[in-house]
């Protein structure tokens, strides 16, 4: 992999490329900052994105209302709206029992009737759940506000990074 994103604490993305300079016959890795205003689908759908470890929900909140009008279309599911009350107000970690929250992709396959259509109608969507430790059963956190979930570390189920 020649590409990376990696989405980091101070909601900035991050891209790091390796530079070949052909005159000092000399490669080396390189960092740039990306405009959250001017993602295109090539950093959405050709390059596998990293969260930075100790990254929470609130930093990914920021990042998001940076360019907040694309992920609403992109993610859709109330996004705006979601990001905006996760920003509304600083919360401390209320429930113990979860220690991180959990992205993973939920994918899914429509029956209409009796005939099933599976190449017309596989969904994918990003959804998380906390957890308290690895391994261990999940807690739903669908009807928790925002904000109450934005001090919550993030982190990737790395089975599902490529579906």
């Amino acid at each position: 992999m020649d590409r990376r994103l990696t989405l980091t604490k101070k909601a900035e993305l991050i891209e790091t490329y390796w530079h070949y300079d052909n005159k000092l016959k000399k490669g080396s890795w390189k960092t740039k900052k990306i405009n959250p205003k001017k993602i295109t689908p090539y950093y959405l759908h050709d390059l596998d994105c990293f969260l930075e470890k100790g990254i929470i929900l609130r930093d990914i909140f920021r990042f998001m209302n940076k360019g907040i009008l694309l992920w609403d279309i992109l993610v859709g599911n109330w996004c705006k709206e979601i990001v905006k009350e996760g920003l509304s107000k600083k919360c401390k970690i209320k429930k113990k029992d979860i220690l991180y929250l959990e992205c993973y992709w939920h994918f899914s396959k429509e029956t209409y009737s009796h005939i099933e259509y599976p190449e017309l109608s596989f969904s994918r969507k990003l959804e998380f759940h906390g957890k308290a430790k690895e391994g261990e059963f999940c807690w739903s956190v669908e009807m928790t506000p925002a904000y109450e979930l934005a001090p919550y570390p993030v982190k990737v189920d790395n089975k599902l990074l490529t579906p």
